[in-house]
């Protein structure tokens, strides 16, 4: 065996001597130090993403994006913003996903983006949300407004589905219960199945 250094005993290599190594978590590639305002702070902190299956990732997007109009600061591109808040608003799964990126690897706020995407709203939930908005009944909601509305946040939660105007329009159509498919069909001047587009 080597020699020990003096004063130094087998406990004290148990701790770590490499304590500039201790990050802060995730770092862009190009981080940028600047201003927030506390009630910004305290509204990202308000909005975190946990990254339960509870929480829909679109919506915390958009959530987001909502907080980053108000903080303005002079010489700091959105990209580098939006990199730098984002972490803020990500807590206990989420936050942990965010650190498990190699430091100094995301250069723009799309790619950071993506990976946050690619890992709370993959594939197979994606799948899941596209049989929802398809099977979508209107069910115990009385109005035809309120079915409306529920089919749009449908579609709002799921950006990518994929379905076109007509595609949405037969599916909410196909969804209206008996009682509300003749209204449709009386404002329409008969069967909306049969009517072409304008």
């Amino acid at each position: 065996m080597g020699d020990i250094p003096s004063g130094r005993t087998f406990g004290d290599y148990g701790i770590g001597t490499h304590r500039c190594l201790i990050t802060h978590g995730f770092q862009p590639a190009n981080p940028v130090a600047f201003n927030i305002k506390n009630s910004i702070l305290v509204g990202l902190r308000e909005n975190q993403y946990d990254g339960g299956s509870l929480q829909d990732p679109y919506e915390h997007l958009s959530i987001f994006y909502q907080s980053c109009l108000f903080c303005c600061s002079d010489g700091v591109t959105e990209d580098q913003k939006k990199l730098q808040l984002f972490s803020l608003t990500l807590t206990r799964r989420a936050k942990d996903w965010l650190h498990s990126l190699p430091n100094g690897t995301i250069q723009k706020w799309e790619e950071l983006e993506e990976n946050f995407l690619k890992r709370f709203f993959p594939l197979s939930k994606l799948l899941k949300k596209r049989v929802e908005i398809s099977g979508f009944k209107q069910g115990d909601t009385k109005s035809l407004y309120d079915a409306w509305e529920r089919f749009k946040l449908l579609l709002k939660r799921c950006p990518p589905h994929g379905f076109d105007i007509k595609d949405q329009m037969q599916i909410f159509t196909n969804g209206m219960n008996v009682k509300t498919r003749r209204l449709l069909d009386a404002s329409a001047g008969g069967s909306i199945r049969v009517k072409t587009d304008l």
